[in-house]
């Protein structure tokens, strides 16, 4: 039973309404942008065999005491679970509570062993209550790190997924290039016409939201002086001034 895991860390910029400012400032600054927002962690495991999948990952966030569960986030979401760290990192005691975490990893029902290929983080390296957490579920951790191939295999691999992708099309016989093209509205559609029907989902939506614009109605430009320092604008997610 061969399985993977790897960690990926993180920023999430969140706006938490806190801002940065005095009374009457043209501009302020989100207080999460200005700390660099909040970092966490995603462990990732990936079975093989005749029926690969990624199963349950772990969430890290960043919690200086290490509280769990914290409040407001209980932790009962199915098909994820999570725990805290100071620097939302994984370390010697969350990765044994993520191997015991059910029904994260599970003892085989044949008790076949399971031998999880991870990198040499030092998180991974065997203490004794990774131990405990191992044997309970019949497992071994295999380390190790692939060698850097160097900077003309990563030439060789840029040419090459070019290659490939130049020559893949859709179903309909359409390169994907060009396809890309079509969606982003920087070439005719497959009819040697340009419409918004073409345009990828994302576009067609700001398309609608200014229609009037997108027909040719100038966008109205606004100049902030003294004179309105009293004025009150609102600006909501429809309105870029």
């Amino acid at each position: 039973m061969l399985e993977n895991v790897d960690e990926t860390h993180f920023i999430n910029i969140m706006d938490n309404g806190d801002t940065l400012g005095f009374q009457g400032d043209q501009e302020v600054k989100y207080e999460d942008v200005v700390s660099g927002g909040q970092g966490m962690m995603m462990i990732v495991r990936l079975t093989g065999g005749r029926d690969p999948r990624i199963e349950t990952p772990m969430i890290i966030f960043q919690n200086k005491d290490r509280r769990y569960p914290m409040r407001g986030v209980p932790d009962y979401i199915p098909g994820v679970c999570y725990r805290t760290r100071p620097k939302g990192w994984d370390d010697t005691l969350s990765f044994p509570q993520w191997c015991q975490e059910n029904p994260v990893i599970t003892r085989d029902h044949d008790d076949r062993t399971r031998i999880i290929y991870m990198d040499n983080c030092s998180c991974h390296n065997e203490t004794p209550k990774l131990t405990v957490a191992l044997q309970d579920i019949n497992a071994i951790i295999c380390l190790g790190k692939l060698l850097n191939p160097g900077k003309t295999f990563f030439l060789k691999l840029a040419a090459s997924s070019v290659r490939k992708v130049n020559v893949m099309r859709d179903k309909q016989g359409v390169l994907y290039t060009r396809k890309a093209m079509i969606r982003c509205g920087l070439a005719k559609n497959v009819n040697g016409v340009w419409e918004v029907g073409q345009l990828s989902p994302e576009l067609q939506e700001i398309i609608r939201k200014h229609k009037s614009q997108f027909d040719g109605i100038p966008v109205p430009k606004f100049s902030v002086d003294s004179s309105v320092q009293d004025s009150q604008i609102l600006l909501d997610e429809d309105n870029v001034l």
